[in-house]
């Protein structure tokens, strides 16, 4: 198979620094709280009263392009809705923030690889065929002009939709990456989009080279199957890793 900066390990065991899951379940469990009270259907307004004032914040959003700028402002009145003095933590804040506190960076569009089609995946395809969504977006919260916090909306043919909300360390971690890698090489951030793979843990930052090429950047260290955190590689060589890793994994000769 091949290697990326040779640290593919294919061996059995306890993974360590894998995908920060639990703040991803925190995220979770909040906004499943939150949609008992709203079900969460799609946005039209919410307004309530001691939260965050978003006079500021909106100006961010109607700097996108006309379609993300309707899922900014909506994710931006959900977060209006519940962030409040009794909850601001859960949302990755330090303090409940003002208006001139927030802004909004370029949401990032997120894609799933889904682990049942890895594992019948023929790696002589395009590997952009194992990419599900798009539709999807995380709305990149900053407080104090420091990534903090997310908002995550799904693209739907009446509106926009909550899918999460928080996930502070997640969307740090994928942030610093993004904009790590975009000053390097002198990329708008908005040329970066996110490959989730969650049956694996695994996250990557992508983008397409100058000769149109997918690349992807590893966001965290995986020592389960020796990933390392910022690892760059060709989309081919990191779906042929994934693909047999599956495949080991279906045949129980590995866990995730």
């Amino acid at each position: 198979m091949s290697t990326l900066n040779g640290k593919f390990s294919l061996t059995k065991g306890n993974g360590q620094n894998r995908y920060p899951h639990q703040s991803r379940l925190m995220s979770l469990v909040s906004v499943l709280a939150l949609c008992s009270l709203t079900g969460c259907g799609l946005i039209d307004s919410l307004t309530t009263d001691d939260t965050i004032d978003t006079e500021s914040p909106v100006d961010t959003c109607d700097a996108l392009d006309a379609g993300l700028s309707d899922g900014c402002r909506a994710g931006l009145t959900f977060m209006q809705s519940f962030v409040s003095e009794d909850n601001f933590e859960t949302f990755g804040f330090s303090s409940l923030p003002g208006a001139d506190e927030l802004s909004f960076a370029t949401p990032v569009q997120v894609h799933y690889i889904h682990l049942d089609e890895l594992t019948d995946h023929n790696i002589s395809l395009d590997p952009e065929s194992l990419l599900n969504g798009g539709n999807e977006w995380w709305f990149v919260v900053e407080h104090n002009g420091t990534p903090t916090s997310m908002v995550g909306m799904h693209k739907m043919s009446a509106g926009w939709e909550v899918t999460q909300m928080g996930m502070a360390g997640h969307i740090q971690s994928i942030e610093a990456l993004r904009r790590e890698h975009a000053t390097s090489t002198d990329r708008d951030h908005s040329e970066y989009f996110l490959i989730e793979v969650p049956a694996m843990y695994l996250s990557f930052v992508a983008h397409y080279t100058d000769n149109g090429d997918l690349a992807l950047t590893n966001v965290y260290d995986h020592s389960h199957y020796e990933f390392n955190a910022a690892q760059i590689g060709s989309a081919d060589d990191f779906v042929e890793a994934l693909v047999e890793l599956a495949q080991m994994h279906e045949s129980a000769a590995i866990d995730f």
